[in-house]
């Protein structure tokens, strides 16, 4: 009966490889901020106002119609 050789575990990246990895994870998370942030101001920008006037409706006692809402009296 052969015995077999304990399997050595894989051998750690080299450190500059690692290094490499975290730059290249730093890099595409920083994009993607970027990417949020130039499609996300417009939409808070446009959708503010209406969301106002939403819960308005919802959560006030008594509910008004849109016309009372938008209306000055």
């Amino acid at each position: 009966m052969a015995t077999k050789e304990p399997q050595r575990p894989a051998l750690p990246a080299k450190k500059k490889e690692q290094k490499l990895d975290k730059d290249a994870v730093l890099e595409t998370l920083s994009s993607w901020s970027d990417y949020l942030i130039k499609k996300g101001k417009p939409i808070v920008h446009v959708g503010f106002i209406p969301l106002i006037i939403v819960l308005g409706m919802t959560c006030t006692e008594p509910r008004p119609s849109l016309a009372q809402l938008l209306g000055p009296m």
